[in-house]
């Protein structure tokens, strides 16, 4: 078994104790001395000289059966295939080709929508190659190849950083950790749960911390669980939470739900074992819901029959298991290390798929028990039979088509031989079939890098597991780091980078819709085109009551284009129209003097009702009605279909008014016209109202509030006169009096109301008249001033009169009367002759105003009723006038009509001689007084000095001047608006204000504005140093010293100085509390203390600062070679370039030949240097020991590497006969391999 150098870890930080793995022997039937801590199993800490001849025999393999089979090749993109590699992290944010983060395993990982890789943690290496749980964040970009060193520390073991719960903060960070769990929600937002790690108090333990980072923001944001480690599972009441736990795993489906299953860590009663329990995440809230599964430790699994989903099918605890989800919204979880279906401990290979529809289980493939060997079938080849054998720490993918990919860890190989893995295998959920597609089939498989970048039929990553692994947009595999037996079989943790490059020349997408009722497509909904293709439009129809939202790829956004046509297709995939149903918002209001009772906000789906709500009025008032006219109260809004806001509107409670009538109808009758019924309107009437004539009540019927009716007698209408009617209501309020008038019976007089004309223009000719009124008869007569006219009778309210041309001849005015044939006569109505020649108006001048003494002119007239005879007036005189229209005259102004300041009227005489109203005309004097309108600048501080002033206005002039309280000041003069004056320093010795006025040489003097003298300043106050200290001869850098009463230069005046130990640097102001100074390599040459201060243009100085000089001397590095090339030559060879690799190879590293210095160049930043041997070298045969020297620095010791042999061999074919420590080590060599040989025989099931 292998253990965990992250358990031994463990170990030294929990007092020595580590919880070890007992495998069941044989088909794993057997006991288990005890529960398993597989958390991250390491290949033994050294083969000795068994890896030689297992190098030799994996390599064979590959060299002899290494075919690329269909689907795709390896490409080694990046990284070293060396292992535990320290990290290169750059400067934070910025990506940069040599960052790489260090060797690590069991790192978080997501992907983004971009397909970039984001990377948090992990067990592995830091900045300064110290092996520990990491919490830096890192994103790869698969299109420029580049890292970035994105969040968190460049060391290992950090606390965590939680801030407030819920609030994001640029200092939130979480701890140093391994084996968390991750998602990555529809808003882009990257979650993390949990892990082996470090909390607030940097205690190590198992995590239940729940995470969120916002990649636009750049901070993380602690959303749910404890800040303190070892924490027991919560699953009963509401604030349920899963247990500290590690190496779980984590799915997002459909519909965007989190979703985390078992682990290693704490149950409900707070015990350490592997768990078996599924839990919910809602993102918005940060809040878990348990579902389903143990509550205890060490559960066995109830598979129930194969492909048979079941309420009570359950995975068996584990940990370190792979899961993938597909498009459909199912959960798919495979292997891991745990329990059986008969309570065997050991690695699994059995595939489970969840329904989150049902919340069932389903055991879909692979074995029921622990510890099977894989069946592998034929490469490339789908088979029913074939099955990845059980493992631990697998990788896994799924692909834009929907297929789930599985590569490596930790487990059994086709032999039923336990170690690591390099076998790529794909899963199809529509067939339910495996297909080995890479690597080998033999456990511990070596890798073959190949050209880096370029994809390669026998390339292959070596064998691991617990990589960091996704998928790219184009369908493309990746894999980083991992655990392994590395390359050059030395064990320990990888920083190399992978893609696998599917490979195929058509590509097919699928065009789907959501399910959702009614919804369709438009368009051809299967395409398939060569690759790189474009695919013709499809448009996603919404039905009514639903919008379209998106279309989803594997349940993750792909685009919100419709119709949508996808280009440059390069994979299969399946797209899916997703809708949403329409959401309206109700929104209830309450008016002043009331209130809203229920919900007065909701959101509804279409068709869906609201809930009740009730308006409720305050004391005195009562609901009237809602905005929308709706009288319904409570009211509940059903079948809905739009947004609706409306506002319940209150009235106040009044004493009942009394009754109030509007009208009568009918409002007369003819006397002796007999018995009646008379409807009476109005308002405030009740069921007890009485309707009275002459205040006697009659017989009255109540309609409604505003209605009633009574029965009149033949009594009561037997005389001409009028009646009063009232109404009476049942508390004794009486209404008010409307007259009723009771006729003669004989005809009465006409009544004219309306002329139609009622006015036309003097001279107009003859026309017929309208006359409208009441009492006509056929017999009636108009008359025109008292004089009959010819009428028309048209009915008993409308006669038709010609009127002569003559009656309209003048202007004037004309009374039309009626007269019946009884001799009654009307009442008279004018009507108005209109004058046809008004006189004229003037509405406006242009121009309106000019500087006296401009000299003659145009000036336009606009107004109404010109003629081609009219003339205008100024101040009564005649000018020159010119007729444009009725609307517009132009007249010439003479020059002495403007020669003087002061104003005209301007008036219109038409011919007739009407005249226009006076329109005033304004003449300017062209030269006023001056005026100031700003001062720059405005104010100074007290004794700064003489200076320039600007003075800006208006009506300045070459002989203007400026004045400081009255005095005048030298002036120059800029224009007519810019003057500029040299204030002098005796005029700003003192605080205060003066007055700044400017004459003309005119004398005329401008307004008065005021100048401010301010205080002088305060000393400046020196308070922090960014840095505060340095380390001795660290070279020039840069000096910010914040505080206040910094001062920038003005003019002559010096701004503020920094200054270190009374001497000035060079200094940049940034603003009245920041200073940058640059302080140079000579300042910090010996350890020690400085004094910094800061010296205002004033003389001021500011209080010192100590800053500190550290005595620190880096360490030099030991340099480590791994190879040389080449490693031989024939005597007497021509001079030769030696190529070293290796590592920590520093800046003035030394290539020696057998300890003597040779000429040296740096290839490559710390890992590789070339050596010129020359000649004399290579003249004498034999082995010679090449080392690379680091030198020392300010008196410490240089180092020396370990030392590669260099042959040169004699030209005749004599070879070096080796030395007797090198024969005893060939011998040790070849018994050691032996001995391996027999361990793997016997390791092999019988």
């Amino acid at each position: 078994m292998r253990f965990s150098r992250m358990d031994s870890e463990k170990a030294g930080l929990t007092g020595g104790k580590v919880l070890e793995t007992a495998r069941p022997p044989g088909d794993g039937s057997g006991p288990a001395a005890g529960r398993a801590a597989r958390r991250f199993p390491l290949l033994p800490a050294s083969r000795s000289g068994a890896w030689l001849l297992s190098a030799c025999i994996v390599l064979m393999f590959f060299l002899a059966g290494g075919t690329a089979f269909a689907g795709g090749d390896w490409a080694w993109m990046a990284g070293s295939p060396e292992t535990n590699r320290p990290g290169i992290y750059g400067t934070m944010g910025e990506p940069g080709p040599e960052n790489m983060p260090g060797s690590r395993a069991v790192a978080a990982v997501w992907k983004d929508a971009s397909g970039a890789l984001w990377l948090f943690g992990g067990w592995g290496f830091d900045g300064m190659g110290r092996e520990g749980s990491l919490n830096d964040l890192w994103k790869y970009d698969p299109a420029s190849g580049q890292w970035t060193w994105m969040k968190g520390g460049n060391g290992v073991y950090a606390a965590g950083s939680y801030g407030t719960m819920g609030v994001p903060g640029p200092g939130n960070a979480p701890g140093g950790r391994y084996a968390a769990v991750t998602w990555r929600d529809a808003s882009g937002a990257l979650w993390l749960f949990g892990g082996w790690g470090f909390d607030g108090e940097r205690n190590q333990g198992f995590l239940n911390d729940l995470w969120k980072y916002d990649p636009v923001s750049g901070n993380w944001t602690w959303m749910a669980g404890s800040d303190k480690v070892n924490q027991g599972t919560i699953d009963t009441g509401t604030g349920r939470t899963p247990g500290g736990r590690e190496a779980a795993v984590s799915w997002r489906d459909a519909s965007g739900v989190l979703w985390l299953f078992g682990g290693w860590g704490h149950d409900a009663a707070n015990e350490e074992g592997w768990l078996n329990d599924l839990w919910r995440c809602d993102p918005a809230a940060g809040s878990w819901i348990f579902v389903k599964g143990g509550t205890g430790i060490d559960e066995k699994g109830t598979y129930g029959n194969r492909g048979e989903p079941g309420s009570v099918n359950l995975p068996g605890g584990r940990n370190y298991a792979a899961s993938w989800s597909d498009g459909a919204g199912r959960l798919w979880l495979f292997g891991g290390c745990g329990v059986d279906g008969y309570g065997n401990r050991g690695d699994l290979n059995d595939l489970w798929c969840f329904e989150t529809s049902s919340w069932r289980w389903t055991w879909m493939k692979g074995s029921d028990r622990t510890e099977r060997a894989g069946n592998y079938g034929t490469q490339g080849t789908p088979a029913p039979d074939n099955t990845p054998g059980a493992r631990n720490y697998a990788v896994v993918w799924p692909d834009v088509a929907g297929s789930l990919w599985l590569f490596g860890g930790c487990g059994f190989d086709r032999e039923r031989n336990q170690g690591w893995l390099n076998d790529l295998w794909r899963y199809d959920p529509v067939t339910g079939d495996w297909t080995w597609m890479k690597g080998s089939d033999k456990a511990d498989g070596a890798g073959i890098y190949g050209t880096p970048g370029t994809p390669g039929p026998d390339n292959t990553p070596v064998a691991k597991g617990a990589c960091a692994c996704w998928g790219d947009v184009s369908g493309d595999l990746w894999l980083f780091g991992g655990q392994c037996a590395g390359a050059t079989w030395n064990d320990g943790f990888m920083s190399d980078l992978w893609r696998y490059v599917r490979t195929q020349d058509t590509a097919t997408v699928t065009f789907e819709t959501d399910g959702t009722p009614g919804a369709s497509l438009s368009g051809e909904t299967t395409q398939t085109v060569s690759l790189n293709g474009d695919c013709t439009p499809v448009t996603a129809v919404a039905p009514a009551g639903y919008h379209f939202e998106e279309w989803t790829k594997n349940a993750e956004r792909y685009s919100t284009e419709n119709p949508l046509t996808v280009r440059g297709l390069t994979c299969d995939m399946t797209l899916v129209a997703r809708f949403a149903v329409n959401r309206y918002t109700l929104t209830y209001r309450a008016g002043t003097n009331g209130s809203i009772s229920g919900n007065a906000s909701q959101v509804v789906a279409h068709g869906e009702s609201g809930t009740e709500v009730r308006a409720v009025p305050n004391n005195g008032y009562r609901f009237n009605r809602w905005s929308d006219g709706s009288t319904a109260n409570p009211r509940t809004d059903t079948n809905v279909t739009a947004d609706i806001d409306v506002t319940a509107l209150f009235v106040e409670i009044l004493p009942d008014p009394a009754p109030k009538v509007t009208s009568l109808e009918p409002s007369s009758v003819k006397a002796g016209s007999g018995v009646f019924t008379l409807t009476v309107k109005g308002e405030d009437f009740g069921s007890g109202s009485k309707v009275r004539w002459n205040g006697v009540d009659r017989v009255t019927q109540y309609k409604s509030v505003t209605v009633l009716t009574a029965t009149i007698l033949a009594g009561d209408v037997s005389q001409a006169g009028s009646a009063t009617v009232t109404v009476l209501n049942g508390d004794g309020q009486v209404s008010n009096g409307v007259a009723f008038t009771i006729d003669p019976s004989s005809p009465t007089a006409p009544k004219v109301t309306l002329l139609n004309p009622s006015s036309v223009k003097a001279g107009n000719g003859a026309f017929p008249l309208g006359v409208i009124g009441e009492n006509f008869y056929s017999g009636s007569k108009a008359r025109w001033n008292g004089v009959e006219r010819v009428t028309r009778y048209l009915s008993a309210t409308v006669l038709e009169v010609s009127i002569l041309a003559g009656d309209v001849s003048q202007a004037g005015s004309a009374t039309v009367t009626v007269v019946n044939a009884d001799g009654k006569v009307s009442n008279g109505v004018a009507f108005t002759i209109i004058d046809p020649h008004p006189a004229p108006k003037v509405t406006s001048l242009d121009p309106s105003s000019v500087k006296a003494g401009s000299g003659a002119f145009t000036l336009t007239v606009k107004g109404e009723n010109f003629g081609s005879g009219s003339k205008v007036r100024w101040n009564g005189v005649d000018r020159v006038t010119q007729y444009k229209s009725v609307t517009v005259l132009t007249a010439t102004i003479l020059a002495g009509d403007v020669s003087q300041a002061g104003s005209a009227t301007v008036t219109v005489v038409n011919a007739d001689g009407k005249v226009s109203n006076g329109v005033a005309f304004t003449i300017i004097d062209p030269h006023p007084a001056p005026k100031v309108t700003s001062l720059d600048p405005s104010s100074v501080k007290a004794g700064s000095g003489a200076f320039t002033l600007t003075v800006k206005g208006e009506n300045f002039g070459s002989g203007s001047k400026v004045r400081w309280n009255g005095v005048d000041r030298v002036t120059q003069y800029k224009s007519v608006t810019v003057l500029t004056a040299t204030i002098l320093a005796g005029d700003v010795s003192q605080a205060g204000s003066a007055t700044m006025t400017v004459v003309n040489a005119d004398g005329k003097v401008s307004n008065d504005v005021a100048f401010t003298i301010d205080p002088p300043p305060a000393a400046p106050k020196v308070t922090s140093l960014n840095p505060s200290s340095v380390k001795a001869g660290s070279g020039t850098f840069t000096l910010t010293v914040k505080g206040s009463g910094f001062a920038g230069s003005s003019g002559s005046t010096q701004g503020s100085v920094v200054r270190w130990n009374g001497a000035s640097r060079v200094t940049t102001w940034v603003s009245d509390v920041r200073l940058d100074a640059k302080i140079g390599s000579g300042d910090i040459v010996s350890a020690g203390k400085a004094t910094v201060t800061v010296k205002n243009g004033d003389g001021q100085v500011s209080n010192g600062v100590v800053f500190t000089i550290e005595d620190a001397l880096p360490a030099v590095p030991t340099p480590v070679v791994t190879g040389i090339s080449p490693s031989s030559a024939v005597e007497g060879d021509p001079e030769l370039t030696l190529s070293v690799t290796g590592r920590d190879f520093s800046g003035d590293a030394r290539v020696l030949w057998d300890g003597r210095e040779r000429k040296t160049t740096r290839v490559r930043s710390g890992t590789e240097l070339s050596a010129v041997l020359p000649a004399p070298d290579l003249a004498v045969p034999g082995r010679h020991v090449v080392t690379v020297f680091n030198p020392g620095t300010a008196g410490q010791s240089g180092k020396v590497s370990n030392g590669m042999n260099f042959t040169v061999r004699g030209k005749g074919g004599e070879q070096v006969i080796p030395t007797l420590n090198e024969w005893g080590m060939i011998v040790l060599m070849v018994l050691v391999g032996a001995a391996a040989v027999l361990r793997m025989r016997r390791r092999r099931p019988a």
